[in-house]
């Protein structure tokens, strides 16, 4: 019983001193959004944040402005040996407030397919937790919001 105690003793303590292992956890948490608030209308941002991304060479594949939703791409870039290929994906949730303003949600997440992730059509999507898209996103959209409306 004494060394049962003593096995469990030395193994708290050696457990002790260990740094959080978080890290395996981190990689599966959901990406947060960026946010950003706008004192205009869902359905003025929406168009507004529509044309953002066109102007930021995105191609807008789905959009509801009754849902608050916009989902797009940008080009597909090959690297210089042609053996890969990448891809920026991003999803825009919007959300009215109670004082008529908008909060607008982004994700982005760069899509890539090279020799490593196998069979075309496949890729490794990875968050863009810090990224100058999202300002470019926001200022843009801003930028269009103090372009008077016609």
């Amino acid at each position: 019983m004494r060394r049962v105690v003593s096995f469990f003793a030395c193994a708290l303590l050696a457990l002790a001193g260990c740094e959080n292992t978080g890290g395996l956890g981190e990689r599966f948490k959901p990406a947060e959004p960026q946010r950003q608030e706008y004192e205009a209308s869902l359905e003025r941002v929406h168009a507004l944040a529509r044309n953002a991304l066109v102007f930021m060479g995105f191609k807008v594949t789905r959009a509801s402005a009754a849902r608050g939703t916009i989902e797009a791409v940008n080009a597909v870039r090959a690297d210089a040996q042609l053996r890969g290929a990448s891809q920026v994906s991003v999803k825009v949730r919007l959300e009215s407030t109670l004082d008529g303003g908008t909060v607008m949600e982004v994700w982005m997440a760069e899509i890539v397919e090279d020799a490593f992730t196998g069979a075309g059509g496949y890729g490794t999507r990875t968050p863009l937790k810090a990224s100058p898209l999202y300002d470019v996103l926001f200022r843009e959209t801003e930028r269009l919001l103090q372009t008077p409306e016609n």
